[in-house]
């Protein structure tokens, strides 16, 4: 899911700059070895040393989502100050459950 969401705003945008926001440093590293090319880089958040509040606002500020399966980072775009924003979600919330319609808000796509 994350490797294809990365691919697929690549595609949108020339010279996306990714941000990384998780509680999962390692497996986020891994995923990003696997998508991010010899000229692109990204940023991991965690490395700001921020509090999860501090974290979640600044989340406020993004353009462009990828949102993990968890209420933290939905909520957080959710409430983007961005009307334009983009959110790609994955097509499961639960393990084998698809993601509820309830939880697909304007500007939400599931991929």
């Amino acid at each position: 899911f994350y490797i294809k969401s990365i691919n697929y705003l690549k595609l949108l945008h020339k010279n996306l700059k990714i941000h990384v926001i998780t509680d999962d440093i390692d497996y986020a590293k891994l995923v990003m070895k696997k998508v991010l090319t010899k000229n692109e880089t990204c940023f991991f958040i965690h490395e700001l040393g921020l509090t999860d509040l501090g974290e979640f606002y600044l989340m406020r500020n993004y353009k462009n989502y990828i949102i993990a399966r968890s209420t933290f980072s939905w909520w957080a775009s959710y409430l983007s100050y961005h009307e334009d924003k983009k959110v790609i979600m994955s097509s499961t919330w639960f393990k084998k459950q698809k993601t509820p319609n309830d939880r697909i808000a304007k500007n939400m796509m599931v991929l």
